[in-house]
């Protein structure tokens, strides 16, 4: 996947979890469908896994229980 590619995957993410603010969250598999129906997102659920915790690394998301 080239660096744009990675960016527009993580902007993706970012976005199903804006839409979806509830306090439940949602598992990589659905991020995953989320952002591959809405935002033409190319990540399978184990590449989403990466970015999602790339995307915590970098204080943007947190894990609920």
């Amino acid at each position: 996947m080239t660096s744009a590619e990675t960016e527009n995957a993580r902007l993706a993410i970012l976005r199903v979890l804006d839409a979806n603010r509830t306090r439940y969250g949602l598992n990589a598999g659905a991020l995953a469908t989320f952002a591959r129906v809405h935002y033409a997102s190319p990540l399978a659920e184990d590449e989403m896994l990466d970015q999602l915790q790339y995307l915590t690394d970098k204080r943007l998301i947190e894990e609920v229980p």
